[in-house]
This record gives C-alpha cells, sequence and structure tokens, in this order.
C-alpha cells in the first residue's frame, strides 16, 4: 500500500470515528432532554423506542442527523397511561399523543 492510499484510508476511518461518535452523543443527549421533559410535566416514562426509518407524525424530520423521534409511553400523575411520539431537536422537545 503505497502512502496516498494509507492517508486516505486513515481519513476515512477518522471520518467514520468521528460520525459515530457524534450520533452517540446526541442520542445520550436527546434521551436526556426528553427524561428532564417528562420529569417538569409530571411524567414517568414507560417505554421510548426510536423506531428504525419510520419518521412517525413529525414527516420526514427522522432524517435530520440533529433530529431524535422516538414512540413514547409515559404515564401522567394521575395514573394514566398516554402514547405518542416525541421528537427533540435543536429547537426543543415537541410531543403528538396519540388520541
Amino acid at each position: 500500500m503505497n502512502e496516498e492510499n494509507r492517508i486516505f484510508v486513515f481519513l476515512i476511518f477518522s471520518m467514520t470515528v468521528i460520525f459515530v461518535f457524534s450520533t452517540f452523543i446526541w442520542s445520550s443527549t436527546s434521551k436526556n432532554l426528553i427524561y428532564a421533559w417528562a420529569k417538569e410535566n409530571g411524567f414517568k416514562i414507560n417505554k421510548l423506542d426510536q423506531p428504525m426509518f419510520i419518521p412517525g407524525p413529525f414527516g420526514d424530520s427522522k432524517f435530520i442527523r440533529t433530529n431524535r423521534v422516538y414512540r413514547i409511553l409515559v404515564t401522567d400523575a394521575s395514573g394514566k397511561e398516554r402514547r405518542g411520539w416525541i421528537r427533540s431537536s435543536l429547537r426543543g422537545i415537541d410531543v403528538i399523543w396519540n388520541e
């Protein structure tokens, strides 16, 4: 392998590592924001799923890298369960409840 190929392989590897690391960090941050939102609004999160390739009711926002869309199941202060979709983005938290 010549020097140019080594540099190319190193760059591709480095970019992949950076991409995976930043995705992991944003996903952790996103979940922390959702749990903080739930606490502030008196909800207990029972289930939080991030479906693959399903944008939910937010349209194509799932495919924007800084958005995370989850299915959510919570219990409110009165004990009632609510299901819906929640999006965490740079703009904040958006929720659409299944009624």
